[in-house]
Parts: structure tokens; C-alpha cells; sequence
């Protein structure tokens, strides 16, 4: 797997999950999502269902603000990573 295709991050609910989050540690950070992805499917941390508690879709344009389980997120530039490279020694 290579994790060197671009990322464009974005806030979205921290409820939501994907697959990626825990395969690439650059999507590890919840409250964050790729959005070059349209295909990703998407889980709501509260039901673990593609649906949320509301019974709507869980995706990127559908879980906003307005609906009663949205939990807001941090902004790219504010976000903490959850993850960081280890150091590798050079072969000898």
C-alpha cells in the first residue's frame, strides 16, 4: 500500500470513521477526512452503521452541524497529529 498519493484534509464530524483511518496514519486523526475520496464508506462512531442515529447517511456532505449527533472537529492547521513516523536508521 502506498501512502504517498496527496491528501486534501478536511474538519468533519468526529463521529465519523472510515477504513483508512486505521490503515494510513496521515487519516488517523479523528475530525479529519480526505476529501479526494467519493467512494470511501463511511461509519458513524455512535451506531456503527452507515446510517447515524438520526437514521440519515453518515458522509462528508451530510453529517453537518444542523443534525443533533454532529460533534464538531478541529480546523487542518489546529489539528494535533496521532501519529508520527519513527526515526529510521540508515543500513549499514
Amino acid at each position: 500500500m502506498s501512502f504517498d498519493a496527496p491528501l486534501n484534509m478536511k474538519p468533519c464530524c468526529l463521529n465519523m470513521r472510515h477504513k483508512m483511518m486505521y490503515c494510513d496514519p496521515r487519516q488517523a486523526t479523528p475530525g479529519l477526512i480526505d476529501a479526494t475520496s467519493e467512494t470511501r464508506v463511511l461509519l458513524c462512531v455512535l451506531t456503527q452503521e452507515v446510517l447515524g442515529p438520526d437514521d440519515k447517511p453518515v458522509g462528508a456532505h451530510t453529517c453537518t452541524p444542523d443534525r443533533p449527533c454532529y460533534k464538531s472537529a478541529a480546523t487542518p492547521s489546529k489539528a494535533e497529529p496521532t501519529w508520527t513516523e519513527p526515526t529510521r536508521n540508515p543500513p549499514m
